[in-house]
């Protein structure tokens, strides 16, 4: 199951209950969903580097941007120590 149709939980009582989905979240330009497909990621990586990878990448836009160089020295320092674990 993914997370494109909203869903209510019903108690029926003895310990039953049912999540029962009440809409449908439509992409206007696919006429489609992400209901049993997923997205497609941004970066593609590894389960394992899946946070490394995001972190990396978020590492690198604030260097693009940050201009103070002590904040650039700590944020390129950052991705020294972080770069060897990417490649395991």
């Amino acid at each position: 199951m993914g997370g494109a149709h909203p869903v209510r939980f019903i108690d029926f009582g003895d310990g039953f209950v049912a999540g029962i989905p009440y809409g449908k979240a439509i992409n206007p330009i696919t006429k489609s969903n992400w209901e049993w497909v997923g997205v497609t990621p941004d970066i593609e990586t590894s389960t394992d580097n899946a946070f490394e990878t995001a972190y990396h990448a978020a590492l690198n836009k604030l260097l693009n941007v940050t201009r103070d160089k002590y904040h650039r020295a700590d944020i390129q320092n950052e991705l020294n120590a972080l770069s060897p674990r990417l490649t395991q």
